[in-house]
């Protein structure tokens, strides 16, 4: 894939960089990854990996893909004219809020307590995703036909879809297919006695 960016004088190029595709092909994998997590939450071996491989790629890529993304914003965003840089502008604003609970999250642990910090996280990847690739196809749009940020832009907003709709879907299925029934709950308070323990106070006499 062949990169396209402005050089100084103000003329754009097309640079073939493997530093480029590999930054841009690991933020989709992210991506993809994240949709994954957030749409399941198992105990296997494969959601772990899943797991680890996204803190992995999360630490790898925070710095270079928020330079870059600053160097797009400071060139070829700008011919996404005003909506695509206001896009642009808050994608790499929520993308640093969610580079920022990450490892917030990493340091002090995925617990239950750390709940509203893990969907601030969740949702400001997500949303930042959306809009950057908004971004890049509104400087597409503006560039010519089958470019570069074009395919960018495809590519990026296939995956997005992808990603979003893993989690919409499990979702949806646990609203419509889960009943009280097949959940454990526990109590807020302790029972006082065994007699009280027991689900609808069945046994009642013979435990008192």
């Amino acid at each position: 894939m062949e990169l396209e960016f402005k050089s100084e004088d103000g003329s754009r190029e097309i640079v073939k960089s493997k530093y480029y595709r590999i930054l841009f092909y690991s933020s989709l994998v992210l991506l993809l990854n994240a949709g994954y997590l957030a749409s399941l939450a198992t105990s296997s071996y494969f959601y772990y990996g899943n797991l680890i491989l996204h803190i992995a790629l999360g630490v790898i890529l925070i710095v270079p893909l928020l330079l870059r993304l600053r160097t797009f914003l400071n060139t070829d965003g700008k011919l996404g004219k005003a909506f695509g840089q206001t896009m642009g502008k808050i994608g790499y604003f929520l993308l640093l809020v969610c580079f920022a609970s990450g490892l917030y999250l990493i340091v002090e642990g995925n617990s239950i307590s750390q709940r509203y910090v893990l969907l601030l996280h969740a949702f400001a990847g997500f949303i930042a995703f959306g809009t950057i690739i908004s971004a890049i196809r509104r400087t597409a749009y503006n560039v010519s036909i089958q470019n570069t940020y074009w395919k960018a832009g495809r590519g990026g907003l296939m995956f997005f879809v992808a990603a979003t709709v893993m989690p919409l879907g499990s979702f949806g299925y646990y609203m419509l297919f889960t009943t009280f029934d097949d959940e454990i709950r526990n109590s807020k308070f302790p029972s006082a006695s065994l007699a009280e323990a027991a689900p609808n106070g069945r046994d009642k006499e013979r435990l008192s």
